[in-house]
């Protein structure tokens, strides 16, 4: 994946061989392939399928990245291991602090281009 600033995938780590497989995501509505007439319902969010993953959009990823993160963990009864985000998704290191008492044990800061600034990099190892 190139361009992560428009997407939130949770992964899990299978125990028989350590691959990580995509078992959820959440995606802003303008990448919805259908025409745009479709409506978002009271859920506030469409729901397709592909082969083997299940694709949530949202007008708001941020709060379906959270929900989808949400469901899994729960589901799993899990804590969140890693991160991997760019700098559209800092949020999301206030909010795992806030949810869990375990730290990430794993972290990725992708950089695309020229937003790889002092000041995020500041923020995210503080």
């Amino acid at each position: 994946m190139i361009e992560s600033d428009s997407w939130g995938r949770v992964k899990i780590r299978t125990s028989k061989d350590g691959e990580q497989i995509t078992v959820i995501s959440a995606e802003h509505i303008s990448e919805l392939k259908q025409p745009k007439e479709i409506s978002l319902g009271s859920n506030r969010y469409i729901t397709t399928f592909d082969t083997d993953i299940m694709y949530l959009y949202f007008e708001d990823r941020e709060m379906g990245s959270k929900m989808n993160v949400d469901y899994v963990t729960d589901l799993f009864n899990l804590d969140i291991y890693g991160l991997e985000i760019d700098r559209n998704a800092i949020w999301a290191l206030d909010w795992i602090n806030e949810r869990q008492e375990k730290m990430l044990a794993r972290f990725d800061f992708l950089s695309f281009c020229d937003h790889n600034r002092d000041e995020e990099f500041d923020y995210v190892l503080r």
